[in-house]
């Protein structure tokens, strides 16, 4: 489920939409309730506005903290997270393997939806990895797009002087920084929990392929 979806102003006025989600086993956190925020920054040398997505995903190439050009930004999508980190062939064996056993359709399933940003000629910002209802996602879309997108024009020819710029040195806007890898207030879970999440991830898989193999007849009864 999508929680707490808020949408509202960074100090200079410029848009801020965060919330909270609920993730599956294969997300980066091993599961659990992540945080999730889209916001305008501006580029530290520049000052060139950003749409900057904020939290954990799974993109390989993805970013805790990645920002593009708001003025190339054309819109959001959503894709399930099967069609964007699994080959075909993954997804074909999960699915036969799955429907052999209860226990291991739920370690394999991978039922989470993913927000994509999209941009002219650029890469897309993947979002978020939710395990939402259509519902929530389409709310969660709406909002975007309203606050992205439909609100741009009239939010930069009434708080910018130069286009899609800002100052430099006007804090207002915040400063993006890809190297960021957590909430500045917020302290980042310890060691300890994030072994148990993934030990228990791990167990989870594990045992599965291990029933696999029994079932195959690799392992003697």
């Amino acid at each position: 489920m999508i929680h707490d979806l808020q949408a509202s102003k960074d100090d200079a006025g410029f848009p801020v939409v965060a919330w909270t989600e609920d993730r599956g086993v294969h997300s980066p956190q091993g599961g659990g309730r992540a945080r999730v925020e889209c916001r305008i920054m501006k580029d530290g040398a520049t000052g060139e506005l950003l749409f900057v997505a904020r939290g954990t995903v799974r993109d390989p190439y993805g970013k805790f903290e990645e920002g593009k050009p708001w003025a190339r930004l054309r819109g959001f999508s959503e894709h399930s997270a099967e069609s964007l980190y699994r080959t075909k062939g993954e997804i074909v064996l999960r699915q036969h393997l799955g429907s052999k056993n209860a226990m291991m359709k739920w370690a394999l399933s991978d039922g989470a939806v993913v927000a994509l940003a999209e941009f002219l000629d650029d890469r897309a910002i993947h979002i978020n990895c939710a395990d939402a209802s259509q519902n929530d996602m389409d709310w969660l879309n709406a909002t975007l797009v309203r606050e992205f997108v439909i609100n741009q024009p009239v939010l930069v020819g009434s708080l910018c002087r130069n286009g899609f710029t800002w100052p430099v040195g006007d804090d207002r806007v915040m400063t993006y920084d890809p190297r960021r890898t957590w909430w500045s207030d917020q302290p980042k879970s310890g060691f300890v929990m994030e072994a148990l999440g993934w030990a228990i991830t791990l167990g989870v898989i594990g045992g599965g392929f291990a029933l696999i193999s029994w079932m195959a007849g690799l392992w003697p009864i």
